[in-house]
């Protein structure tokens, strides 16, 4: 059993990794070089690993404590970068503010989103934004660098992160103005992804100065899968069993894409 006193924990790991890397040495020159130069940051990221792996809660914590800042919070992404998602949980864990929390890991959550999104790794996203909860870093994070998380989604047609963008942006206007700049790509990933057969088509036409005009066709209901999967969604507008929507549906449809340069008509 192991001591909850921190620094008999580092002796332990100390020799644990020790052990561990000079197994296959075999000149003692070699060991004992290797054994001066291993430095106490080393040995922390040993622990910290070894802590994530083993969901170790009290041993992540201590070393939040011990470890300078920057190292903690770099070690941390590193091991999530690895594949262990946990640590994102263990995050939350941990006997601290949902602020601090958070600062913990909002200096490095632009690289992560980046690799989840590269990776499709759908559960990081959302265990990221567990952590990520204040709006304002929510949306610097999600509109850096072009607004990456969006343009990745229309490129590769990753309909998933294309919703998940637009449900953790709650400025519609913003939502609105990206699908309009960017919709003839948008569009023809929905009609590439889910066809909705028997249902009435609506032609989407959007005015821009560069482009003059141009139309693509989609189904009401393809276009709110998009649009309003979750937090969009606007009281009223009803879907029947049959995926028919009504009138009414439409016409709020149509106030919504409005503030956005964007009118429907149907064909």
């Amino acid at each position: 059993m192991l001591s909850g006193n921190i620094e008999e924990l580092i002796v332990h790991y100390r020799q644990e990794y020790l052990k561990k890397f000079t197994q296959n040495m075999t000149m003692d020159m070699e060991i004992s070089d290797f054994k001066d130069n291993l430095t106490d940051t080393e040995i922390y990221e040993y622990m910290l690993e070894k802590a994530c792996e083993s969901n170790d809660i009290q041993l992540v914590d201590m070393l939040r404590l011990k470890m300078h800042e920057i190292y903690f919070q770099l070690d941390l992404v590193n091991i999530i970068k690895k594949g262990n998602l946990n640590t994102l949980d263990l995050l939350l864990k941990l006997p601290i503010t949902a602020s601090d929390c958070e600062d913990i890991i909002y200096k490095h959550a632009k690289k992560l989103l980046n690799f989840f999104i590269e990776h499709s790794s759908f559960t990081g996203i959302d265990k990221l934004f567990q952590i990520i909860t204040t709006q304002a870093k929510r949306d610097a994070i999600l509109h850096d660098n072009k607004d990456s998380m969006f343009i990745f989604a229309v490129e590769k047609g990753n309909l998933y992160i294309l919703e998940k963008f637009i449900e953790l942006t709650p400025n519609l206007e913003k939502c609105i103005e990206m699908l309009h700049s960017n919709y003839n790509k948008v569009f023809r990933r929905i009609e590439e992804y889910n066809p909705l057969s028997n249902q009435t088509q609506y032609t989407m036409n959007a005015i821009s100065p560069k482009d003059g005009v141009k139309a693509s066709k989609l189904s009401l209901s393809q276009f709110l899968l998009i649009i309003s999967p979750n937090s969009l969604l606007i009281s009223g507008i009803i879907c029947s069993t049959s995926a028919c929507f009504g009138e009414d549906a439409l016409n709020k449809l149509r106030t919504l894409v409005t503030k956005g340069s964007i009118s429907f008509c149907g064909t």
